[in-house]
């Protein structure tokens, strides 16, 4: 509240999500809004839910989780809130305890689309990180299926396509994302997920202003096995 007048959590979120120049103070005046909504009312599930998203916005992830939990303890079939579960646990680093609460959350609400689409995207993602490719890719489509302007789900497609060697079909599927987040090139996909490996990575060296001279830059990642990935990346303006 603000002098008074009632911040609801919608209002909140449209705050985070905002475009601006100071994404800081953006996050800063969402999170002094939710700590005072949430004092005057603390048993709201809604105002807890936007709490984790305000917290995960921070980088706070267990307190994000704390929060989340929460909200599912004052609503436990808040389709939102064990969607939210899921991508809390994945981003901490435990993919496999992700399909439990989002499967649910699918079941809940079938007939909405936006949140079908995260929720098939989010399954995803952890079905990746389990080396589970051809079951992410599955969701990933039914990401795309249920609402085409899920970009990054797109995105994924096109970077599983590339890492299976399917070049043709990770370009249409990167036209996909372009149309709706422009920017991104197959080989700089293949290249970006290296997370589920468990790498230890030995960043390049270059001068802070290289100019013409020093064109290329190798990246080195050593796997769990022993095995390096040696990428060399060619120095373009801009």
């Amino acid at each position: 509240t603000t002098g008074g007048i009632t911040v609801q959590p919608n209002e909140i979120t449209e705050v985070l999500n905002r475009s601006t120049s100071n994404p800081h103070n953006q996050t800063a005046l969402a999170a002094q809004a939710i700590e005072r909504s949430l004092a005057l009312l603390p048993n709201d599930p809604r105002a807890n839910y936007v709490r984790s998203l305000v917290l995960s916005t921070q980088g706070r992830l267990e307190e994000a989780e704390q929060a989340v939990q929460r909200a599912l303890s004052l609503y436990p079939n808040h389709p939102r809130s064990l969607q939210r579960l899921g991508f809390l646990k994945l981003q901490q680093g435990r993919p496999e305890d992700v399909a439990e609460p989002v499967t649910l959350s699918l079941r809940l609400d079938p007939t909405n689309a936006e949140q079908v689409s995260l929720g098939h995207f989010t399954l995803g993602m952890a079905e990746f990180h389990l080396r589970r490719d051809d079951t992410a890719y599955e969701h990933m489509r039914q990401a795309t299926i249920s609402s085409p302007q899920n970009g990054f789900a797109w995105q994924w497609l096109a970077a599983i396509d590339a890492l299976h060697g399917r070049a043709e079909q990770a370009r249409t599927n990167l036209a996909e994302y372009r149309k709706r987040l422009p920017g991104h090139t197959i080989g700089g996909l293949k290249a970006s997920e290296l997370s589920r490996y468990q790498t230890v990575t030995t960043p390049a060296t270059l001068p802070s202003n290289p100019g013409v001279n020093v064109p290329d830059v190798t990246f080195e990642a050593t796997l769990p096995d022993g095995k390096k990935l040696v990428v060399n990346a060619l120095l373009v303006d801009n």
